[in-house]
């Protein structure tokens, strides 16, 4: 690699998504409690979890801070709420085959910090 600062990022970006990205996801049923994926989430140190419906299909996400600021409120309970009610949908994922820089201007453009 370059010693040019420049060089080096344009060959970082240039790298496919699958070279860094995490290949061991937690994957929960959309009317799993937000205790239990909060539960899941601290015991697997992970900070996110892809949601599915119930034919499998992967249909949002629900990180560590959606759990922090949608149930924080002391009128919505953990025991009672459940992925569906608050995850991010619809889910927005890149292809194997893209770039860091592909994956760096789609999460910029819908606003997301995680593509699965």
């Amino acid at each position: 690699m370059s010693t040019n600062p420049e060089k080096a990022v344009s060959y970082v970006l240039s790298k496919y998504v699958t070279e860094y990205m995490d290949k061991d996801v937690l994957i929960l049923d959309m009317d799993t409690e937000t205790r239990e994926a909060a539960t899941m989430l601290r015991n697997y140190e992970r900070d996110d979890i892809i949601v599915v419906d119930k034919e499998k299909i992967p249909v949002g996400i629900v990180t560590d801070e959606d759990i922090l600021s949608k149930v924080s409120d002391v009128t919505v309970y953990a025991e009672a709420t459940t992925l569906q009610e608050i995850m991010s949908k619809p889910l927005i994922t890149i292809s194997s085959k893209s770039t860091l820089q592909d994956a760096l201007h789609k999460m910029r453009d819908n606003n997301v910090r995680k593509l699965p």
